[in-house]
């Protein structure tokens, strides 16, 4: 990271020329065909960096997640909108020849293991909530219920979470395992309060940062 697009280039061919130094210390082989550079930043004005023998990308699939330049997330919402629909497509199959038991099982192969992947990152994102619709619509097929019918109870008598529950029980699971990443109230003065404990929100300026687990 850096201040100005002079200093963040420099910091980044220090670094690539670290990187190739230790790969061919190591016998190992950079692929550039599998390679690209990214310039995270919060503004839609993009500062020109250019790096040798490496391509610019605006976004591109780490780890099974969609990044983009500004993590709005909208590459990894489209990503998992489709995989939702080919669980829809794939439910309405077989919804005449399995029982509700066995559809629901479906649902968790083939739909809730792309809605809980990594969802504290993108969860809470803008366009998410076309997530939640793409589940209710799943919900709606599975339990025969009318476009506009309320899902909320079947959620509920069938322990099935809804997508906003998901990413907030995850992320509540991310909090307590690095609960120690946090500041509480008494980091900063030795009162004892009876909200001494509680967790503080950090300072900031970026309504990106609202969408964010440490938000």
């Amino acid at each position: 990271s850096a201040q100005t697009p002079g200093e963040l280039q420099c910091r980044v061919k220090s670094v690539i020329e670290s990187f190739n130094l230790w790969c061919m210390k190591n016998n190992l082989i950079l692929n550039l065909d599998k390679t690209v550079y990214i310039h995270f930043r919060a503004t839609q004005v993009r500062p020109i960096i250019e790096l040798e023998d490496l391509p610019h990308s605006n976004n591109t699939k780490f780890l099974g997640l969609y990044l983009d330049e500004t993590l709005t997330w909208n590459d990894h919402i489209n990503y998992v909108s489709k995989k939702i629909n080919s669980g829809f497509f794939a439910i309405n199959r077989l919804k005449s020849t399995l029982n509700l038991t066995e559809l629901i099982n479906v649902y968790y192969s083939l739909v809730y293991c792309h809605l809980n992947y990594n969802v504290t990152l993108w969860g809470n994102s803008v366009n998410s909530s076309r997530i939640f619709i793409g589940q209710k619509r799943i919900m709606r097929l599975i339990f025969n219920l009318k476009s506009q019918d309320s899902c909320k109870s079947f959620f509920k008598r069938n322990k099935i979470l809804p997508f906003p529950s998901i990413y907030i029980f995850k992320t509540l699971c991310y909090i307590k395992q690095n609960i120690f990443k946090f500041d509480t109230n008494s980091t900063f003065h030795s009162y004892s309060t009876r909200n001494s404990k509680m967790l503080c929100i950090d300072q900031h300026r970026l309504a990106l940062f609202e969408r964010s687990p440490n938000y």
